[in-house]
């Protein structure tokens, strides 16, 4: 037996790294198995690696040890605050006044279907990452963000997956960590309904936006966003219905200015047909001074766009072409907000 002048942590870790005996530790290191058994029973946990003691089929004990497992899903800090309304679904996301952005974008994820056969991953995977790597861009869920088939689906709909359920949420979680700090909130689809209907588990919150730390809502979502001492105001929801001309997609579209306010953008996924839509509402407008008299008033119109997202899905080779619905436009349409209070929609 050669003793070692002195027995580094590092080589214990290496020499453990599969079960050894105390005969073979002792071996290894030149001391008695009575001082090593001592030795080991101090130093449960070296560096990130923790001790196990077991017994092989002998029934002599076995040392290894393993690194410590830690949360995979490491979640950068937000620029961002929010607050949510206890009850209602009603969201105030807050913008730093010193964040001094020529302007802010809001970028919509939806439909993303994440695990069918038909997903365009490099096109999903390209604006993952613009939204990552573009200091001035956030987005946010619009459902529909994993594929979902189960048993209980359309017919067929099973086989047009290219992996199983779960494993769409964990990979689709493990995308989305990276930029998770950048997501203002997420709202589920009729793909992620499909879930929460058979079980009450929905996907997309209990699978991806729980774990990330992202606000949830499972129904259409009223934001107030706040940067600048402005406020700018915005409906979402996934959507519904079956249309397949362009105007019936944008009349349902158009069917939430019906009942609410004036919102700056109205947003809807669902029908897969990235559309633009600028309608103004008259509002009235009334100015006071600091003594709250009236100064003046009048009407104004003022913009609402309604903007329904583009998927990620491949026309070819989908449901859509096989049962000769018109192929989609392929452009991103995104909200843009102002630090002088202005806002526009692009496509």
């Amino acid at each position: 037996m050669v003793k070692k002048d002195k027995i580094r942590g590092i080589d214990l870790i290496r020499f453990l790294s599969t079960p050894k005996t105390l005969q073979e530790i002792s071996a290894e290191f030149g001391r008695p198995e009575s001082e090593m058994e001592a030795y080991l029973e101090k130093r449960g946990k070296l560096r990130s690696y923790n001790l196990f003691v077991h017994r092989n089929d002998s029934q002599k004990l076995i040392y290894v040890y393993d690194k410590e497992k830690r949360n995979e899903l490491i979640i950068k800090p937000r620029v961002w605050t929010y607050r949510k309304h206890e009850e209602l679904p009603y969201l105030w996301i807050s913008f730093p006044n010193n964040l001094n952005f020529k302007k802010i974008i809001l970028a919509p994820i939806s439909d993303a279907h994440y695990g069918s056969l038909a997903h365009i991953s490099k096109k999903f995977d390209d604006y993952l990452n613009w939204i990552a790597r573009s200091n001035n861009v956030f987005g946010f869920l619009v459902g529909d963000e994993v594929e979902n088939c189960h048993a209980d689906s359309p017919p067929g709909a099973i086989f047009e997956q290219m992996m199983r359920p779960k494993d769409q949420i964990i990979s689709f979680r493990k995308k989305l960590a990276p930029l998770a700090h950048k997501i203002l909130f997420g709202v589920p689809g009729n793909h992620e309904g499909r879930g929460t209907k058979k079980t009450d588990i929905d996907p997309l919150y209990f699978g991806i936006c729980e774990p990330l730390g992202i606000p949830y809502f499972d129904e259409p979502v009223f934001v107030d966003i706040l940067w600048k001492t402005y406020v700018f105001t915005m409906y979402c929801r996934h959507g519904s219905g079956n249309a397949q001309t362009k105007g019936g997609k944008i009349n349902k579209a158009l069917q939430a200015l019906d009942f609410q306010e004036h919102i700056m953008f109205n947003i809807m996924g669902h029908v897969h047909d990235p559309m633009l839509d600028d309608t103004p509402r008259i509002c009235r407008e009334r100015n006071f001074d600091e003594d709250g008299n009236l100064e003046s008033f009048r009407l104004v119109h003022k913009k609402q766009y309604t903007i329904i997202c583009p998927s990620f899905l491949s026309y070819f080779g989908s449901y859509g072409a096989r049962m000769g619905f018109s192929p989609p436009n392929t452009n991103i349409t995104t909200c843009e907000i102002y630090p002088n209070g202005k806002y526009h929609a692009t496509s």
